[in-house]
């Protein structure tokens, strides 16, 4: 896990680097997480004292949010344009020009848009509070999951790189999302939300699909009990990332498709991760996939 961030972060540089202008802002934030991945692996002896364990454990999260935040500058400066033209094509032609429209002409009742607010921020719990309750019980495996869903994060990363797009709420449905009910939280979370993200050009694919999806996937293979929370707040959540103009269609279908990659590529970079056996790459994370796996794989408390 750490050398895969170590990688990124190295490669996100270097782009920085190379594209100049606003990029050069994110350089100091980006060696700087370099610098303090690096001390921690020489200074934090993870085996001799439980707090340096825990802060080796937790560090990575945010290093990989220090990524995501110096994202926006560097796309920007490689790629000026956008394709939410292309996204909005493809919506189109998969909806057809009534379920298009429809999509964002509904204007929500606030406790829906309440609800669906709160499931779309607990993108980073996710993932966090599986990965702390493994750390918690040392489980072994805990270190496969978490790298396996630190790539698949950065799968989606290379995907802003490629076809940076702003999403509905900035373009065909910015005067729905305007509009949406400020609620009792809804519109204060997303207030906060748009000020401090700093990548804006990041819906295709939807990461918020992906990792909620893969996540649900090795809840249900290590931490079954959760399921009853995990499985409808990723369902909400999902739901989110298009009822409140977040992603196109198009991003959570592909999304979808590409959540084995993730896993794969953790594999294919580190090795050691194929002791697993075949079970611990999921395929597309759907009920029949699940069902299979807990068969093969009993819960382990």
């Amino acid at each position: 896990m750490e050398r895969l961030l170590l990688g990124a972060s190295f490669v996100l540089t270097a782009m920085a680097i190379v594209a100049g202008g606003r990029a050069n802002a994110v350089i100091p934030s980006l060696v700087a997480g370099i610098a303090v991945l690096l001390l921690a692996v020489r200074w934090l002896d993870s085996t001799s004292h439980e707090t340096a364990r825990w802060i080796r454990e937790i560090l990575p999260f945010a290093l990989l949010l220090n990524i995501f935040q110096s994202l926006g500058p560097v796309i920007t400066s490689l790629q000026p344009v956008t394709y939410d033209h292309l996204m909005i094509a493809s919506d189109h032609a998969i909806l057809g020009d009534r379920l298009f429209a429809a999509l964002w002409s509904t204007h929500l009742p606030w406790p829906v848009t309440d609800v669906l607010t709160l499931a779309y921020a607990s993108f980073y719990f996710l993932p966090f509070a599986l990965y702390v309750w493994m750390a918690a019980h040392r489980h072994p495996e805990r270190q496969w999951v978490i790298t396996a869903i630190f790539s698949t994060f950065l799968v989606s990363y290379v995907g802003y790189l490629l076809f940076p797009s702003l999403g509905p709420r900035a373009t065909v449905a910015a005067a729905y999302y305007q509009t949406l009910p400020a609620g009792l939280v809804g519109g204060p979370i997303r207030h906060i939300l748009d000020i401090l993200e700093n990548t804006k050009v990041d819906a295709f694919p939807s990461g918020h699909t992906m990792v909620t999806l893969l996540t649900l996937y090795f809840v249900q293979r290590y931490r079954p009990a959760w399921l009853w929370f995990y499985i409808p707040c990723s369902a909400f959540l999902v739901a989110a990332t298009m009822l409140l103009a977040y992603h196109y269609v198009t991003d959570v279908l592909v999304g979808v498709l590409l959540i084995p990659v993730g896993p794969w590529l953790a594999r294919l970079l580190f090795p050691s991760f194929e002791s697993l056996g075949e079970g611990a790459v999921p395929p597309l994370p759907g009920l029949r996939a699940m069902l299979r796996s807990r068969k093969a794989h009993p819960p382990q408390e």
